[in-house]
């Protein structure tokens, strides 16, 4: 994202946790502050002087203690959003998610953006990304339009198998519910960066957007190339389809 928005000739300051995430931004040249945005009080001057906020920070793992949803994805974007506004900055970009609209176990198909959000707090990711993009939804103004965009699973180099997924096949950490043959939304980030690019320059006062590859494939055929590409394991453990919603029950109640 950061590459494509200077190629369209924009100055950029970017904010990263870690020290990786840090050098990595480094080396493209962009304004960095290196920061935990949970430990400060003053998110103002990190927006001073921006005409646009892209609001990607969150904890995205599947699990984890509540609190951290709560501060993290609900408390800090709602935060930022009010630091936006105290500094006139004209446009506020919030990364949402697909699975805002996570309710039930039944397959999701040809959703729309006006299905009704996650309200299932045993899924704190889902619940507390669809409760902060409501918060930033229902605050847009005509001083500072506010877009939520929901991409499906985002893949490319540095992605959630490089990250987790490849790793944990190496180890047989990882298999498929139900085989894995069933339709499955991905987002390239190629075009999660259009639709970035898009939303910026778009006459909208706010709205929820889906953003997906046109393609559709199963999920075990998707991950089983990208595991492929990566040189990672291409897991065979297959776990009946049924144990998937209970289990993430269990997962997430766990804790």
């Amino acid at each position: 994202m950061v590459g494509r928005l200077l190629e369209e000739g924009h100055s950029l300051s970017v904010t990263a946790r870690s020290v990786e995430g840090a050098r990595s931004l480094i080396q493209s040249g962009v304004k960095l502050t290196q920061i935990d945005l949970l430990l400060t009080n003053d998110l103002q001057a990190l927006v001073r002087g921006h005409d646009w906020v892209i609001h990607c920070a969150a904890h995205v793992g599947l699990w984890g203690p509540k609190a951290l949803y709560e501060n993290l994805n609900i408390g800090l974007t709602k935060r930022l959003h009010d630091a936006a506004i105290q500094e006139g900055v004209t446009k506020f970009i919030y990364m949402s998610c697909a699975n805002v609209i996570l309710n039930d176990p039944v397959p999701i198909e040809n959703a729309t953006e006006d299905r009704p959000i996650c309200h299932q707090r045993a899924f704190r990711y889902a619940y507390s990304k669809a409760h902060a993009e409501q918060f930033v939804l229902a605050n847009a103004s005509a001083c500072m339009p506010t877009i939520a965009l929901r991409p499906a699973l985002v893949w490319g180099n540095g992605d959630i198998v490089d990250r987790q997924i490849g790793p944990a096949a190496d180890r047989g950490l990882f298999g498929w519910f139900g085989d894995g043959r069933y339709l499955y939304s991905t987002c390239y980030i190629g075009n999660l960066c259009e639709a970035i690019v898009q939303a910026l320059q778009a006459n909208l006062f706010t709205g929820a957007f889906f953003i997906r590859d046109k393609e559709e494939m199963n999920l075990r055929e998707f991950l089983s190339a990208r595991l492929q590409a990566g040189n990672y394991a291409v897991p065979t453990l297959s776990i009946p389809r049924a144990m998937a919603w209970p289990l993430a029950r269990f997962t997430e109640n766990g804790w």
